[in-house]
């Protein structure tokens, strides 16, 4: 299943260099819901690993470079933590409003 996702990874325009899968989250109360995490963005199914849909990891705000942690919740929210700060999607993952901010001061 996983190979599918980085077959289909191949194709994903703006991101160079070889896919490789660097973690793969999954959500306690749904066995439905995979989140893995690769060179080229986050992906996610939501049907066992079927169906993959890309996370809009640009619209995170985190930075480039950055491999973000993630944690899928029971509400479904997706949450990515970066040392920029912790930031929750709870539509479908095109929309992150930060809900913590790391301070140039911390």
């Amino acid at each position: 299943m996983i190979a599918i996702a980085l077959a289909a990874a191949a194709s994903v325009a703006g991101h160079t260099g070889i896919p490789q899968s660097l973690s793969i989250t999954l959500r306690r109360d749904d066995d439905d819901v995979l989140l893995v995490s690769t060179t080229f963005g986050a992906v996610i199914s939501h049907d066992r690993g079927s169906t993959w849909r890309n996370i809009c990891e640009e619209a995170i705000g985190y930075g480039t470079g950055q491999r973000p942690a993630w944690w899928l919740s029971p509400s479904g929210a997706m949450f990515a933590g970066s040392y920029k700060g912790l930031f929750v999607a709870r539509t479908g993952g095109c929309t992150w409003p930060v809900a913590i901010i790391r301070s140039a001061a911390s």
